[in-house]
């Protein structure tokens, strides 16, 4: 298992992270109790077109790089490129994994992805369902694939 970091804290609020200012008080909201290695991570991508987006996320997921990746079509992106204003319709991919498979899982996508210079976002999950986080971890974890 991977070292990176210590664990989250155990109960944050909008109010204590200061996102805000009160009176408006929000439900307060504890996050995942597992330490920080197999710390669920929401990775974002976007593809060229549905049978990219189809080939990389396959080989994610057959590869244990990933639990679950959603291919969430009708993406308009504008951004620049090349000195040009781009407007694209493009596959988001919305990557399930744990932090600890972050640099295999970028390595992999950069040798699968078609563009010079790949989208890739880690959004770190601060909680959830613990069932489901439980099995993104299990989906991704090294030893899953060798019993």
């Amino acid at each position: 298992m991977c070292n990176v970091g210590r664990p989250p804290p155990t109960h944050l609020t909008l109010d204590t992270l200061h996102l805000r200012d009160p009176p408006i008080r929000m439900p307060e909201f504890t996050p995942q109790k597992t330490q920080v290695p197999d710390s669920i991570v929401l990775a974002l991508s976007i593809c060229p077109d549905q049978e990219t987006a189809k080939t990389i996320a396959e080989a994610l997921v057959q590869e244990h790089l990933a639990a679950c990746v959603n291919r969430v079509g009708g993406v308009h992106s504008t951004y620049f490129w090349d000195g040009r204003l781009q407007d694209d319709g493009e596959i988001l991919l919305i990557i399930k994994t744990t932090r600890c498979r972050l640099g295999e899982l970028e390595s992999r996508l950069k040798a699968l992805h078609p563009y010079e210079l790949p989208e890739l976002l880690a959004i770190p999950v601060l909680g959830g369902n613990e069932a489901y986080l439980a099995w993104v971890r299990e989906g991704v974890d090294k030893e899953q694939r060798t019993r």
